[in-house]
């Protein structure tokens, strides 16, 4: 890769002679001293000069503040998130003003005019260094997809997104338009391993195609998109939690994918408007990893829409809990439930399956407000005299005593004095800790709160 020379063709010299200074130090440089004739060919031979460089220098003279051809290849050198070197090589009447003209003032610029010659060298030098040694590591990669077949860019685009260097997102972005799927979804993962907020507008602006795409084509195949909206996730921040909050309310097909991508982002999700889906839901997949999404923005009044839907829930706890079991999720279950705060809270997974309800009442004592104390409670009693419903009760126990509500002290003493020898022993089919382990655990939690 090499650098990019920008200056005005009536002051050549001044791009001669840093053309010498940095050739002289071993950089590679382009620059187009004899021209290159206008319109489609212009066009194409600088965009591909400056894609292929790892940094911009424009050169900053009178006659430059009036160049059509720097101001284009600044906005082409932008479009491609290269860092960009401003060098004053003469005198200007206002130099900040000109740098705002061209639009380059958020650059630490390198004047000429006010230092010795060596001492302005030196800074243009140190300036270069630290940005060639970002692409150190995806040179090779990016010069792979510059030359490469399929297979070598393919592999290319995953090495990047393994690097995670924010500096080749504007080398793989064109591969989100590529012809086979299996490059548009490696790219949408590769954006998404980067993890820079750059690649947001890139990864929505391909959903949005990709959803036109396939309501005009009937496509059965949609890897990619479900990617690209997990990436967003990855990412995370406001404006891709809204364009996922958009897709789960109005897409059936993606709306599990985008709460399972607003559950990635864990912050910049408002409570409520996650509330909202959470009401609107009747899938239990939905519901699982909607309800994980208000656990993880680790807000308290996170639990008050999942109190509201617990609520509603136990009435027909009998009824349902055959039908409650959500899980596999590309087998991510288990790394994601270990972030409820006790360990206890695996035994709730068995074979990749959880059982939602369950889910819900410990995700609301680790959420600890104690609002939900009462629908605790309630799910505590409706399910104590059952065998069917032990995972419910144990999970009912254990979110008693993350919640850290000393009230719980004596419904719980209460409940183990009053087991039986079968009940002390009493567990759901595959947990490692019966019902005694379990109040006694709860009753530990309260008593240290």
């Amino acid at each position: 890769m090499h650098i990019f020379l920008s200056y005005s063709r009536g002051t050549p010299y001044f791009a001669e002679s840093l053309k010498n200074l940095l050739e002289s130090e071993g950089y590679v440089t382009w620059i187009d001293l004899d021209g290159i004739p206008g319109g489609e060919k212009w066009e194409r031979e600088i965009y591909r000069a400056i894609q292929s460089a790892f940094t911009t220098v424009v050169i900053i003279t009178e006659q430059a503040l009036n160049s059509e051809w720097i101001k284009k290849e600044i906005e082409i050198s932008k479009a491609n998130h290269l860092d960009i070197i401003p060098v004053v090589m003469e005198r200007l009447n206002n130099t900040g003003e000109a740098l705002k003209k061209l639009q380059v003032s958020q650059y630490q610029a390198i004047n000429f005019v006010l230092q010795r010659k060596e001492q302005s060298e030196k800074q243009l030098l140190q300036a270069i260094e630290p940005i060639k040694s970002k692409y150190v590591s995806i040179l090779p990669y990016i010069d792979m997809i510059r030359t490469g077949d399929k297979e070598e860019q393919d592999f290319a685009i995953q090495k990047l997104g393994q690097i995670g260097n924010a500096n080749a997102i504007g080398h793989i972005v064109p591969f989100l338009k590529s012809a086979a799927i299996d490059t548009r979804y490696s790219t949408a993962l590769a954006l998404g391993s980067i993890g820079s907020s750059e690649a947001i507008a890139h990864l929505v602006e391909f959903i949005k195609s990709r959803l036109r795409q396939k309501v005009e084509t009937q496509s059965v195949y949609d890897y990619d998109i479900e990617q690209a909206i997990l990436s967003l996730g990855w990412i995370g921040d406001s404006e891709a939690s809204q364009f996922l909050l958009e897709i789960a309310e109005a897409q059936d097909t993606f709306r599990l994918r985008a709460i399972w991508a607003l559950a990635e982002i864990n912050k910049g999700v408002e409570v409520a408007q996650l509330g909202r889906l959470l009401s609107g839901f009747s899938d239990k997949d939905d519901e699982f990893f909607c309800i994980w999404a208000l656990y993880r923005t680790g807000q308290p009044e996170a639990s008050e829409p999942i109190i509201t839907w617990l609520e509603e829930k136990i009435p027909k706890i009998q009824d349902i809990e055959d039908g409650y079991y959500v899980g596999d999720f590309d087998g991510n279950l288990y790394s994601m439930w270990e972030e409820v705060p006790h360990h206890y809270a695996s035994d709730f997974i068995h074979d990749e399956v959880i059982n939602v309800i369950s889910a819900s009442a410990v995700v609301l004592g680790a959420l600890k407000n104690v609002s939900a104390f009462a629908v605790l409670l309630r799910m505590l009693s409706v399910t104590q005299s059952s065998e069917i419903n032990e995972d419910q009760y144990c999970a009912a126990v254990l979110g008693l005593g993350l919640l850290g509500d000393v009230r719980a002290i004596e419904p719980l003493l209460v409940q183990l004095d009053s087991l039986t020898d079968a009940e002390k022993d009493s567990r759901a089919t595959w947990e490692p800790h019966p019902r005694k382990d379990f109040l006694i655990e709860a009753l530990r939690l309260l008593r240290k709160s």
